[in-house]
């Protein structure tokens, strides 16, 4: 399964935007997505391209749609100066 995983990056990277951070996990056909998009339809492309690939049994998205500058903020916040 570690192919899923490379061809969702891939397949991916074309689609998103700058800020998505996505994890990929697969385990006998289960794929699970994780990490942060900035919106609703980035984080439906990621489980649809799942969907799409060849021995993806099923797909469990977990990303969080949080907007890119709101994030930026969040992350100031949390990184030690």
């Amino acid at each position: 399964m570690i192919a899923v995983a490379r061809s969702l990056r891939s397949q991916a990277s074309g689609t998103r935007r700058e800020g998505s951070e996505i994890n990929v996990e697969t385990l006998q056909g289960l794929v699970v997505i994780r990490g942060k998009v900035d919106s609703d339809v980035a984080k439906q492309a990621a489980e649809g391209i799942a969907k799409g690939i060849e021995g993806v049994k099923s797909v469990k998205n977990d990303l969080q749609v949080i907007a890119l500058a709101k994030r930026e903020v969040i992350d100031d916040k949390v990184r030690p100066e």
